[in-house]
């Protein structure tokens, strides 16, 4: 639980992190804008630090960061069932093996791809991603308990402070004015202050109770303690005092009509340049400064003009867009994704053998990952796009399969779940199923009813201890396959469903041999063959399709990933199509 918060919050803070330095570029662009223009354009990140959603729009900046489309995935939802073992017999008929073998031409080569755990691909990611959140955890508690400590060494010297009036207090042990308290704020001046260098103080700090900063710096102080590891949201907390201070200069200013006055607040200024006072209790609102900060306001205070018209319809129009360009758009699960998100990288070194395979894919684009176990090679087609992570369709219903035998949701001798009466699209689906059964036609509602009877949370746990792709499930147990969100590569299906194989997760038997057997395809000449298919689908077009598995014999097991893309013929048969196509010009009769 800990670990997914952080990593989350990570992510935000990604985000969030670039939303800094677009908040810098349009101040830059901006120079000389209005000082409460710019004071206010601080609450777009704050904003993005806090909203853990985002609301969808065709329009944003981060659609620059961002090329990738979704990818709806409803292989459930076709007008054609999953292509069966017969239709695949007569696509590929074994005399039709050798016309394949003279089309592949293997790189004569063999590669590194990184590396690749024997035994759990999240292990050393996990135990990783632990300690970064127990030294996140750390850094929260110790921040909290320094805060705590400087407001009680705070309110030591407060003791003996004296009230003047109302909420006014003067205090011998502070050597700047400043509001301290949250619910019922007071007013804390220094001894030995004119008349009118009270007044100026009363004016800026009870501007700063009117705009209640002390609530907006309070909280403002609270992200920065959640976020300490991010040194942008350091630097933003910084930036934004000062911008108040600035601001609240101006507003000040604005209130005076003589230059006397105005001058008389700017030798205030200077009789508190360098005053530590407070500094370190980053809830309390003063007028302290050092001395650069003293400088700026003073060259503000010199330069003061009145904001015109144009000047704040200006800032309204800027600040509106960024929160819809900028503090709306971002997701905070990552509209730029981190590189683990999109891209996997194994642990171990693993032989590579490349081949080019495009003969079989015609004018589709894809990927293929074929590992041979007795030689201990991986053959691959496309390097590059099998760490690619990419939603998995309906693929990912084997290992929901598993984690509903594990969870207790079916047993391996009774896997029957009654057909609820709903009629849907595919006449297969509007009956009682078993895993056989439901693996077979890809039934949907049948893998739903077991991950929403574990739920979301449970689920994610499971994706992520065997190493699932990004093991990303959400809160909907029943939809996270057909939005996006889990992703998984080519390799990392291979990989997965070597572990499967030999049940390096220490499941029970009988649940494993359950799922198997609901995966079996065809026997002949003793070899086996096990499969699951996927497609996905957007705009009513088949553009992304999947077969999966591996071919057992006697003497060896290949376990294979096939992935196909396309605007309109990429699906689960035509991914069957390419991958006995493959086997073939391997030696190998896929249909057996």
């Amino acid at each position: 639980m800990i670990e997914q918060l952080f990593l989350e919050i990570a992510k935000m803070s990604l985000t969030a992190g670039i939303v800094i330095l677009v908040v810098v570029s349009v101040r830059l662009l901006l120079k000389g804008m209005p000082k409460r223009f710019a004071y206010m354009l601080w609450l777009v990140v704050a904003l993005r630090l806090v909203v853990p959603f985002s609301v969808d729009a065709h329009i944003s900046v981060f659609n620059l960061f961002d090329k990738t489309a979704a990818v709806k995935q409803t292989d459930g939802h076709r007008t054609h069932p999953e292509l069966t073992i017969n239709q695949m017999k007569d696509k590929y008929p074994a005399d039709s093996v050798g016309s394949y073998a003279g089309q592949v031409q293997a790189k004569p080569h063999m590669t590194v791809l990184s590396q690749e755990p024997k035994t759990d691909t999240k292990t050393d990611t996990d135990r990783l991603l632990r300690v970064l959140s127990l030294v996140w955890i750390a850094g929260i508690l110790t921040l909290m308990s320094y805060t705590v400590w400087m407001h009680i060494m705070l309110r030591r010297r407060l003791r003996y402070s004296v009230r003047l009036h109302e909420n006014l207090y003067e205090c011998d042990m502070i050597r700047s004015p400043f509001v301290y308290g949250l619910f019922f704020p007071k007013i804390y001046i220094p001894f030995r202050l004119s008349g009118v260098q009270q007044q100026c103080v009363l004016a800026h700090e009870r501007y700063h109770l009117q705009r209640k900063d002390h609530f907006i710096k309070s909280f403002a102080y609270g992200l920065v303690i959640v976020y300490w590891f991010q040194p942008l949201v350091w630097w933003a907390f910084s930036r934004m005092r000062q911008e108040r201070e600035v601001y609240c200069d101006w507003a000040v200013l604005h209130c005076y009509h003589s230059v006397e006055e105005r001058l008389e607040y700017g030798r205030t200024l200077l009789r508190f340049a360098g005053a530590q006072g407070n500094r370190s209790v980053h809830t309390a609102n003063s007028l302290f400064g050092d001395k650069k900060q003293i400088k700026r306001r003073i060259v503000c205070i010199a330069n003061y003009k009145k904001e015109t018209a144009w000047g704040t319809l200006l800032r309204r129009g800027v600040i509106l867009l960024l929160l819809c360009s900028i503090g709306l758009e971002v997701p905070a699960y990552g509209a730029v994704a981190w590189d683990s998100d999109l891209y996997y990288r194994s642990e171990r070194p693993i032989a590579v053998q490349e081949h080019d395979y495009s003969a079989f894919y015609g004018a589709s684009d894809g990927s293929a990952v074929i590992y041979d176990e007795a030689e201990d090679v991986y053959h691959v087609y496309h390097e590059q796009q099998v760490h690619q992570r990419i939603a998995p369709c309906s693929t990912y219903k084997i290992y929901s399969a598993l984690n509903g035998l594990e969870q207790g949701v079916i047993k391996a001798s009774d896997t029957v779940l009654q057909w609820d009466g709903i009629s849907r699209e595919l006449a297969a689906w509007n009956e009682t199923q078993d895993l056989h059964s439901a693996m077979q036609n890809s039934v949907n509602w049948y893998f739903q009813t077991l991950d929403t009877a574990v739920g979301a949370e449970e689920l994610e746990g499971f994706y992520r201890k065997i190493g699932y792709g990004n093991g990303s499930v959400g809160k909907d147990a029943a939809a996270y396959w057909k939005d996006g969100r889990l992703k998984i590569s080519p390799l990392e299906q291979v990989m997965l469903l070597r572990k499967f194989y030999h049940n390096d997760w220490q499941m029970k038997q009988e649940n494993l041999q359950a799922v198997k057997d609901a995966l079996f395809l065809t026997e002949r000449n003793g070899c086996r063959l096990y499969g699951k298919t996927g497609t996905g689908r957007t705009d009513g077009r088949d553009v992304s399709g999947w077969f999966v598995g591996y071919v057992e014999s006697a003497e060896n097991v290949y376990f294979f990933a096939i992935h196909l893309q396309d605007e309109a013929h990429a699906d689960g048969a035509a991914a069957v199509e390419t991958a006995a196509g493959i086997f073939a010009s391997m030696g190998i009769q896929l249909n057996c």
